[in-house]
């Protein structure tokens, strides 16, 4: 991490003051603009725990690993993973990805990344569809999840359906304790056709 520690008594750059001449770029020219002083630093871990670095080149890992990588601890790395399993269109790796969406298990900040990246793969890979009925049940289920982050990510990808619609009301997450779980419900149910309700 590199932080740049710079203060300026005047930031601002337009419009010119009165008495105040412009210079390069139409910025005023003041003697109170410190172009001369400031510091950068490098903050480095030293010694701290930590997974080892994982390497992210499309042909550093085979699948397999790549739905691993969705439970890794760096967001960059889980990201990349999970855009890699999406761009790869391989529909053989849902049966891997439904353990994670199943696991309730939460860290000490209520959140489970490996559940939450594998419901968005699995939605990337349009695997969460009415024709897959394993998958759409792994999906509903996960309208029940302890973390408020994958129960929200649950209701975003379930199919617009009359069967969505109930599982959400079902789910009594209009009354959910997270703000963004209920707000998310009324979306979809919003977005359901009258008949649905």
């Amino acid at each position: 991490l590199w932080v740049s520690d710079w203060y300026n008594y005047i930031i601002q750059h337009n419009p010119t003051p009165r008495g105040f001449g412009t210079g390069k770029g139409n910025a005023y020219e003041t003697p109170l603009r410190d172009k001369v002083h400031g510091r950068i630093y490098r903050i480095a871990a030293k010694g701290g725990k930590g997974t080892a670095p994982v390497q992210t080149t499309r042909d550093a890992l085979q699948p397999a690993a790549w739905v691993a990588a969705l439970r890794h601890e760096n967001l960059g790395v889980r990201l990349t993973a999970q855009r890699q399993l999406v761009d790869s269109g391989d529909k053989s790796l849902v049966d891997a990805l439904l353990p994670l969406v199943a696991d309730t298990s939460i860290d000490e900040l209520g959140l489970n990344p490996g559940a939450l990246h594998a419901l968005w793969t699995l939605h990337g890979l349009g695997a969460i569809q009415p024709s897959n009925p394993v998958v759409l049940r792994t999906a509903i289920a996960a309208l029940r999840h302890p973390s408020a982050s994958v129960r929200r990510a649950a209701i975003m990808v379930l199919p617009p359906s009359a069967d969505s619609v109930a599982a959400v009301v079902q789910s009594k997450l209009l009354k959910d304790p997270d703000a963004q779980v209920r707000l998310a419900a009324l979306l979809a149910l919003a977005d359901g056709s009258s008949s649905d309700l």
